[in-house]
């Protein structure tokens, strides 16, 4: 954890992660990363454009995946806490 990482919340809490996406808004570096950039690449060879009505990404983070499914799905559904 970095210095700016709240530690009086609970780890699993709403509050910890709302403290820690207002801290800093990508906290695990999913937009510029190089292992996240080469998992979400891997993934998306398997989801060939044009053949998926919809698609669900659970723990959706800052949405890095989410706009790149967009691309290739007419709709997804993105959550997280």
């Amino acid at each position: 954890m970095t210095s700016s990482t709240p530690t009086n919340r609970v780890p699993t809490s709403r509050e910890f992660f709302e403290d820690l996406y207002l801290a800093d808004r990508d906290p695990w570096q999913f937009a510029d990363d190089a292992y996240e950039r080469g998992r979400y690449g891997l993934l998306l060879e398997h989801v060939p454009a044009g053949q998926y009505d919809t698609a669900f990404e659970p723990g959706c983070s800052i949405g890095v995946l989410t706009r790149q499914l967009s691309d290739r799905c007419r709709r997804v559904i993105a959550i997280d806490i």
